[in-house]
Parts: structure tokens; C-alpha cells; sequence
């Protein structure tokens, strides 16, 4: 069985278990691509890549298994210039992906702001993305390797969970209906069970044990979690309604769990916003 994903530093302890039980792996920039051309049998990817193959296949979740986050994760960082305010510009690096999607819901449903992005090249470290925007944004290991010791930031699962009253899940695995079968999804919860706890190791081999260290901590407080469980999926319709809102999907997907495509929750309506306030507050980012 062939399983693809995009390398990151939170994906590893769960790959490295389905390796041991079995599974090929392939890391790729578009998982989702292998997963349409037939070429994987699961994929690891952010909801965002599951919502727009909508009709392209016959697909469901894995159940179980995901990356789920809120608090302080580190994940999503939107570092921005003291003193602003507001923020009219954003640098990217991926200006289309699903971390530039957040930032952009939760600025405008939470501050009332429509930031401008501004793309730059994926080797442009912190200072060069203030240096022609307002903040920078980062995102998986950009954002938990991060060493420029700004303090001026927001923290996307933090505000993702104020917001929306629900974690973020930010890594889901899905596949094809009918070719994964009961017992090969069985591995998938086990992975999410032993992740955690390898954690450590995997922190310890990396480049920056100190940084790894302090995702170690987050994973013990909760910002960060692995399995996606039953009831995390309305968290997942109510990411999907925002996505649908905000024209990023053309269509809310149906939530559906391998092997035969069982309906995983109630479908959930897009998600509406937040009246503006307009009491004479101000929304100017803080530190």
C-alpha cells in the first residue's frame, strides 16, 4: 500500500509508523495528485485538498487518524511589524495554500481586514518578508523551526479556536472508496496512538532540538493532537463551511469515512459571518 504526503516534522512520528507496519512511502509536493491519478492509496494532505477534489473520485476520510490544532500550536504563525494599525500586506510563500486561506478568513471575519498578499520565493527568511509587508506568514516546519525571535505574532490555531469555537484540523488522510480495506485502516489509528510518544526521538534527530523540544510541549498541553475523532468532524464541516463562504471551495464536500464511504456526521450549512463591529474599537494587532 502506498501512502503520499508532504514532509514535515509533525507528519513524521505518524508516517514512520505506517512505514513500520507495512506501508510505501511517497513523499510529494501533491499528494492529492497521486491520490486522483491512482498512483497512492492514501494521502496526507490539509482539507483544503480534500474539499476541491470534490467529484473527481469516489473518496472518504480515514478514520482516526489527522493532526488536530488550537492554542498556542505553532503551526500557523502571522508575524507581523510592531506598531501597525492594522495590517494591509501579508508575505507568503504559498499565496493559493491552505495556510494563506486562514489567515485570510481570520483577518477578515475576526479584524475586519483584507490584507494584500505578497509572494515571495519559499528561501525568504522572516526579516526579508517584513521588510516589504506588514507581517509574514509561516506555516508547518517554517513556523516551528523559527529562530528569528520576533514576539510580535498571532497564532492561527489560537485564533482559528477563538473564532470558530473549534480546533483546526490541519492534516486529514483520505483515500479511495472501496480500495482500503477494514483491517489496513486499523494501522491508521494505531499510528495516531503511537505518534505522541515518539515524538521525543524525533526531536531529539532534528536539526533544532530546542524548537522540536518546545513542539513536544505543545503536543503534551493539547495545542496539537493526533486522530481525528468522531467528534472532531463538525470542526471539519464548520472549516469547509468557511472555506465554501469565502468562494475557496466551489461545493461542500460530504464527510465520509473509508472503507464503504459511510456518512462521518450530520452535513453542516456554510458558515456565516460575524457582523463587523463597528462600535468604535480598534482592531489593531497586539503583541
Amino acid at each position: 500500500m502506498i501512502l503520499g504526503y508532504t514532509p514535515q516534522f509533525v507528519l513524521e512520528p505518524l508516517v514512520a509508523a505506517l512505514q513500520r507496519q507495512g506501508w510505501t512511502l511517497h513523499p510529494t509536493d501533491e499528494p492529492e495528485a497521486m491520490l486522483l491519478a491512482g498512483t497512492a492509496d492514501v494521502v496526507i494532505t490539509s482539507p483544503l485538498e480534500y474539499a476541491t477534489s470534490l467529484g473527481l473520485v469516489d473518496y472518504a476520510l480515514v478514520p482516526q487518524f489527522g493532526v488536530m490544532t488550537g492554542g498556542f500550536a505553532g503551526m500557523l504563525k502571522l508575524i507581523f511589524n510592531q506598531g501597525l494599525a492594522s495590517i494591509n500586506t501579508v508575505a507568503v510563500r504559498k499565496p493559493h495554500g491552505f495556510a494563506a486561506l486562514v489567515a485570510r478568513i481570520i483577518l477578515l471575519e475576526k479584524y475586519d481586514i483584507t490584507p494584500r498578499l505578497v509572494p515571495l520565493p519559499d528561501s525568504s527568511d522572516v526579516d526579508q518578508m517584513l521588510a516589504v509587508a506588514d507581517a509574514a506568514l509561516l506555516a508547518g516546519d517554517d513556523a516551528i523551526f523559527d529562530a528569528s525571535g520576533k514576539r510580535s505574532m498571532f497564532d492561527l490555531s489560537d485564533e482559528w479556536e477563538d473564532m470558530a469555537e473549534t480546533m483546526l484540523p490541519y492534516r486529514i488522510a483520505w483515500g479511495r472508496i472501496g480500495n482500503i480495506t477494514e483491517p489496513a485502516l486499523q494501522g491508521f489509528a494505531v499510528a495516531a496512538q503511537e505518534a505522541g510518544l515518539a515524538i521525543p526521538d524525533r526531536a531529539a534527530q532534528s536539526t533544532n532540538p530546542t524548537l522540536a523540544g518546545r513542539f513536544h510541549q505543545r503536543y503534551l498541553l493539547g495545542d496539537v493532537r493526533y486522530g481525528l475523532r468522531d467528534a472532531d468532524i463538525p470542526a471539519l464541516a464548520t472549516l469547509c463551511g468557511y472555506l465554501f463562504y469565502h468562494g475557496m471551495i466551489h461545493d461542500m464536500p460530504t464527510l465520509k469515512y473509508l472503507p464503504d464511504g459511510e456518512i462521518a456526521g450530520p452535513p453542516a450549512p456554510p458558515a456565516e459571518p460575524a457582523e463587523p463591529a463597528n462600535d468604535g474599537t480598534s482592531n489593531q494587532p497586539t503583541e
